[in-house]
């Protein structure tokens, strides 16, 4: 798997490297890029990507130093480009936005644009992990928190369907959920799909997340309530 990191602040660079080096993700390869005109140069080289991690403030590359203060630039100048530019020449890989700026006018500017994922730099290491996990399954992410920016503003990507929202899940979580709604155990969904059982734990806890249910039973409803499995 080969990730585009574009960020300009070093120690969180290396903080989000920890993050996706974790052993659920496969044999990452990482490329850093530390401003716009970086990760251009990269992405025109290296071509195509699995996953772009971006940070949308993103500056000349140099970081200041100690007591000094720099203007960071409008997301609208920098790391919206990327989204934009690589929407463009890279359409089927997905950009997962992590910015330290948590505004309903960034979230829902980088959800236009296209973004899979948008994450404040605040999120745990365990959110991250499981946003990244969504993504790469082919579904977008929200933290809660911002849903309703998204929600409230009627946003969808390019080429989303009307469907596309923050609720949305893979088509083997919504797999694990059917089985669920049936009311089978985690073994006996392990075996009808053919998945080792902490496979399936983790498709659980992902979709109880992802739905914001407390329990099985609780994130069926939900799951039918949206149309993501049939009714009874």
């Amino acid at each position: 798997m080969r990730i585009l990191m574009v960020d300009d602040h070093t120690l969180f660079r290396e903080a989000l490297i920890a993050a996706v080096l974790d052993p659920e993700f496969e044999s990452p390869s990482v490329i850093s890029a530390g401003s716009l005109e970086d990760a251009e140069r990269v992405m025109a080289l290296e071509g195509g990507f699995d996953l772009v991690l971006l940070d949308l403030e993103l500056g000349s590359g140099v970081e200041p130093g100690v007591g000094e203060s720099r203007d960071l630039p409008s997301p609208d100048r920098s790391g919206l480009e990327i989204l934009g530019l690589s929407a463009e020449r890279f359409p089927a890989t997905p950009v997962v936005v992590v910015s330290g700026s948590d505004s309903g006018h960034d979230v829902r500017e980088a959800w236009r644009r296209g973004a899979r994922a948008y994450l404040p730099k605040t999120v745990s290491a365990h959110e991250m992990r499981h946003a990244l996990r969504t993504v790469l399954g082919g579904a977008r992410y929200l933290p809660p928190g911002l849903v309703g920016y998204v929600e409230a503003s009627g946003t969808s990507g390019p080429g989303s369907a009307g469907t596309d929202h923050a609720y949305e899940v893979t088509g083997r979580q919504r797999e694990v959920l059917g089985l669920m709604a049936r009311g089978w155990s985690n073994k006996e969904i392990a075996r009808e799909l053919d998945l080792t059982e902490g496979t399936v734990k983790i498709h659980v806890h992902d979709v109880l997340q992802r739905l914001e249910c407390r329990n099985r039973t609780e994130a069926a409803v939900q799951a039918r309530r949206l149309g993501l499995i049939p009714g009874s």
